[in-house]
C-alpha cells in the first residue's frame, strides 16, 4: 500500500510603509516565525519545520520568506519576534490553511500568502544653543563665545546611522552660534541619539534639557542623550537645548596725581583708553575711560572676557610731564580676582636761568644804575594744544649792575618751550639772546650778550645857575661825571674877568 501526502508552501512578503520607510537603514532585520499545525488521524498535531519555522529577512537580503513541503489542509499563523523598531505592524491573514481556497492557493501551484506590514515614522531632532551669562563688550552686548562645536552619534537597533546631509560612517559635526539651532532630518523614530558639546574657553557650566513632545529631561555636563520618537505632522517632536554660562573678570583702574606741579599745571581731565582681546586676537572690549573733575578717579569694568588681555594707555594726560602704569600697561585677566592698574600722572617742575653778558670796549663805564629787560615767553604742548603759560610780571625780567645781571625764573612745567627777546638793552650798540629758544628741564637757560663799542652818552645837562652857589663844589676831580670840565671852564671865565679890569685901571 502507497500513501500519498500532498504538500503546500507558504510565502510571506515584508511590507515597508510609513514616513520614516525610506530612511531604514538597509542591514535592519526582521524575525519572522511561522507555527502550523495538520489534522493527523483526528489529532491536531505540530508540523515540524525547518529552523523551527524561523525565518530573518532585511532590505538588504529581500524582504520576502518562503516556507515549502507542508502538509495541505495545515492551519498556519505567523508572527513577528523581531519587527525591526517599527511603530506599528500589521499580518494579513491572522491565519492561513495550506491549499486552501482563502489562501488562493491550489495544491500544487501557488503559494499561499501572508503579508506582514511594517510601519516606520520620520524623526528628526533639534539643537540648539543658547549662552545665559557672557562677557560684554564696552556698549554692554555680549561677546560671541561661539561657535560651538556639537557631535552627534545616532543608533538605530544598536547600528549607527545618520541624519540626512551626513557620510555614512563619518561622524555627525555641527557649528552652532549664540541663539541658533539645527534640525538633524532622516532619522526614525526609535533612533537613539547622543549629542556632545565642544569644550568651550571660559565655561562656567553647561546644562541641556531633553525635549520629547511633553517630556523633559534636565541634564548636567556637555553630554544629552534621549530615543527619537515620530515627527507630528512634519515637525520635529525632539529637541536638545544646550545652555552655558562663562566665567568673567573684573579690571580696576585708579588714577594718581603727584608731583610738586600737579596744582598749577594738571588739567584734572584725563582720558585712559582701555583694548582687550582674547587668545586669537580678537578685539572683545574696547572703550575710552574719563577720570578727573566730575568723573572722579576710580573705574571699574566687569563682566570682561575671563582670560583677556588687556593693554592701556592715556592720550589725554592732562598736561603731566609723564605717565605711569603700574604695574604694567598690559595686564593679563582672571576670573579669581579683580586685576587692578594705577596710572600715575606726575607734573615735574622746572626754572629758566637768564644770564646778562657785557663786553666790547664801552661795558666797564655802563653805568649801574643802568637797567635791561628782557621779555620772557613760554608754552607747553598740553594733550596736543600748544598752551602759553602765564608768567610773572607777565614775563619781564629786569637786570643792571646794580640789581644783579643773572635771574632765574622757577616754577615752569617740564618740557615747556621757552624764548626770549630785550626789550630794553641799556643803550647797548648791538644785543643778541643765545640760544634761540629752550627746553625747560633740558637746556640751562639764555645768555643775553650786550655789546658797547663806547661809554654809554650821559643825558644833556641844563643850563648853569649863575651866583656864588652855583660854583660851589665844582671842580676837577668832583665827583660828578663831568666835574673836571666844568672846573676848568670856570676857571677860565674867571681870569679873563681880572683881567678886563686891570686894564680899565689903566687907562683911568
Amino acid at each position: 500500500m502507497t500513501n500519498t501526502f500532498e504538500v503546500g508552501s507558504v510565502e510571506v512578503t515584508k511590507v515597508i510603509d510609513g514616513s520614516g520607510a525610506e530612511f531604514l537603514h538597509p542591514d535592519t532585520q526582521f524575525q519572522l516565525q511561522l507555527a502550523c499545525e495538520a489534522d493527523v488521524d483526528g489529532e491536531r498535531l505540530p508540523v515540524a519545520l525547518d529552523d523551527d519555522g524561523l525565518r530573518t529577512i532585511s532590505p538588504a537580503t529581500g524582504l520576502s520568506a518562503r516556507f515549502d513541503e507542508l502538509p495541505v489542509g495545515a492551519e498556519c499563523t505567523l508572527t513577528e519576534s523581531d519587527n525591526g523598531g517599527a511603530v506599528a505592524t500589521a499580518i494579513t491573514p491572522e491565519r492561513i490553511t495550506v491549499g486552501g481556497e482563502a489562501a488562493r492557493s491550489t495544491v500544487g501551484g501557488e503559494a499561499a500568502r501572508i503579508t506582514v506590514t511594517n510601519t516606520f515614522e520620520a524623526a528628526s531632532l533639534e539643537v540648539s544653543k543658547v549662552v545665559t551669562t557672557s562677557a560684554l563688550d564696552a556698549a554692554g552686548e555680549p561677546v560671541d563665545h561661539g561657535p560651538f562645536g556639537f557631535t552627534v552619534a545616532c543608533h538605530y537597533l544598536d547600528r549607527p546611522v545618520v541624519a540626512e546631509g551626513f557620510t555614512a560612517g563619518e561622524p555627525m559635526r555641527i557649528s552652532l552660534s549664540d541663539g541658533q539651532s539645527r534640525t538633524l532630518t532622516g532619522l526614525v523614530a526609535g533612533t537613539a541619539c547622543e549629542i556632545t558639546e565642544d569644550a568651550a574657553a571660559n565655561l562656567a557650566s553647561v546644562e541641556s534639557t531633553w525635549r520629547a513632545q511633553d517630556a523633559e529631561v534636565e541634564a548636567d555636563g556637555t553630554t544629552a542623550q534621549g530615543v527619537l520618537i515620530a515627527d507630528v505632522e512634519g515637525a520635529a517632536t525632539n529637541a536638545v537645548a544646550f545652555r552655558n554660562a562663562f566665567r568673567t573678570s573684573k579690571l580696576a583702574i585708579s588714577k594718581v596725581v603727584e608731583g610738586p606741579g600737579a596744582a598749577l599745571y594738571s588739567t584734572d581731565a584725563f582720558l585712559v583708553d582701555v583694548t582687550c582681546v582674547d587668545d586669537s586676537g580678537r578685539e572683545v572690549w574696547h572703550d575710552s575711560l574719563p577720570f578727573g573733575g566730575e568723573h572722579g578717579y576710580e573705574a571699574k569694568i566687569t563682566d570682561l572676557w575671563a582670560d583677556a588681555t588687556c593693554s592701556l594707555s592715556e592720550p589725554v594726560s592732562g598736561g603731566a610731564t609723564s605717565v605711569e602704569f603700574s604695574p604694567a600697561d598690559t595686564v593679563e585677566l582672571s576670573p579669581e580676582a579683580a586685576a587692578r592698574v594705577e596710572v600715575v600722572n606726575h607734573f615735574d617742575l622746572g626754572e629758566v636761568a637768564i644770564h646778562k653778558l657785557l663786553e666790547g670796549p664801552g661795558a666797564p663805564s655802563v653805568p649801574g644804575d643802568a637797567t635791561f629787560v628782557v621779555s620772557l615767553e613760554c608754552s607747553a604742548d598740553v594733550d596736543g594744544e600748544r598752551t602759553a603759560i602765564d608768567l610773572p610780571d607777565g614775563g619781564r625780567v629786569t637786570l643792571s649792575r646794580a640789581g644783579g645781571l643773572d635771574a632765574v625764573v622757577s616754577d615752569l612745567p617740564q618740557g615747556a618751550t621757552c624764548t626770549a627777546t630785550e626789550t630794553e638793552t641799556g643803550g647797548a650798540d648791538a644785543s643778541r639772546i643765545t640760544p634761540e629758544r629752550i627746553v625747560v628741564g633740558d637746556d640751562a637757560g639764555f645768555t643775553v650778550i650786550n655789546t658797547f663799542q663806547t661809554s654809554p652818552t650821559p643825558p644833556t645837562p641844563g643850563p648853569t645857575p649863575q651866583g656864588p652857589d652855583t660854583q660851589t663844589g665844582v671842580g676837577v676831580g668832583g665827583d660828578r661825571p663831568f666835574g673836571p670840565l666844568i672846573g676848568a671852564a670856570v676857571a677860565a671865565s674867571v681870569a679873563v674877568a681880572g683881567l678886563m679890569m686891570a686894564r680899565r685901571r689903566r687907562g683911568a
